[in-house]
């Protein structure tokens, strides 16, 4: 989501909107996992961008290890 600019990362805070998300990957993921329905907020909207994505490009971000 931090890629696609749908997630917004100041130092080690995530944020989602006006929501901090948590300090750190693993409470942003721990909020996510504790607030479904931001979690899936945030999947429709990095699947609806990557969907104009070439597969090509797809490709090469997993390749490359990108998340």
């Amino acid at each position: 989501g931090v890629k696609l600019d749908i997630v917004d990362k100041s130092g080690a805070w995530f944020s989602y909107g006006d929501t901090k998300l948590g300090q750190g990957r693993e409470n942003a993921k721990v909020y996510l996992e504790n607030n479904p329905a931001v979690a899936e907020e945030i999947t429709a909207k990095i699947r609806e961008q990557m969907g104009s994505v070439s597969l090509s490009e797809k490709d090469e971000n997993l390749q490359s290890g990108d998340e």
